[in-house]
């Protein structure tokens, strides 16, 4: 048993890592080493601190960096605060967040540069990231109208969520992007539901 435990730890993040550079649309760092893999847990790691740090949705922030092509070094510091703005912190403009945001992005379109393989990381991580997951307080505002004989919530998340991985993704499903505003009230539907 301890000879398994011993292994599950070095897989578990062997795989852990597959997944975040994927979800990323990173190729295998270049310098194919250790050194290069190291660059690259910083980066993800990095990433979720300022993911922490600004509050920023899980499912949004990858399915942003995966739609829309990212903002180019060269590109003037309004127009990259501007896309941090609108598809990172989607319309709060707290400036020092904006630039934990632009630090990050910074690093991250050198290491894309790297992979030179903008056409097909776009592509490769519309695979990977969904537009819609199922959220608790959706869920919840199905359940509630389906417990008074209403479905239409019921077959509209259906819909919704089978196209995930669309790239026929529709504007007017945007609602079910939104995180659960803090100003609700609380919600009854655990994970297990």
């Amino acid at each position: 048993m301890m000879k398994i435990l011993k292994t599950y730890f070095a897989t578990y993040y062997k795989h852990y890592h597959l997944l975040m550079t994927q979800k990323l649309g990173l190729l295998p760092h270049p310098s194919s080493d250790l050194a290069g893999e190291a660059i690259d847990k910083t980066l993800i790691s990095d990433l979720l601190d300022v993911m922490e740090a600004t509050r920023s949705d899980f499912t949004n922030t990858f399915y942003a960096f995966s739609s829309i092509p990212l903002p180019k070094a060269n590109d003037s510091i309004e127009s990259r605060r501007d896309f941090v703005r609108v598809h990172l912190m989607k319309g709060r403009s707290e400036e020092r967040n904006i630039d934990k945001w632009l630090d990050w992005l910074d690093r991250y379109t050198s290491r894309l540069g790297e992979d030179g393989d903008e056409d097909n990381r776009i592509k490769r991580m519309m695979r990977t990231n969904p537009k819609y997951v199922l959220r608790n307080h959706l869920a919840q505002r199905a359940i509630e109208k389906a417990d008074v004989g209403d479905f239409a919530e019921v077959n509209t998340l259906l819909r919704v969520l089978s196209s995930s991985f669309s790239e026929d993704r529709q504007s007017q499903d945007d609602d079910y992007t939104l995180p659960y505003p803090s100003s609700a009230s609380p919600i009854r539907v655990s994970c297990s539901s």
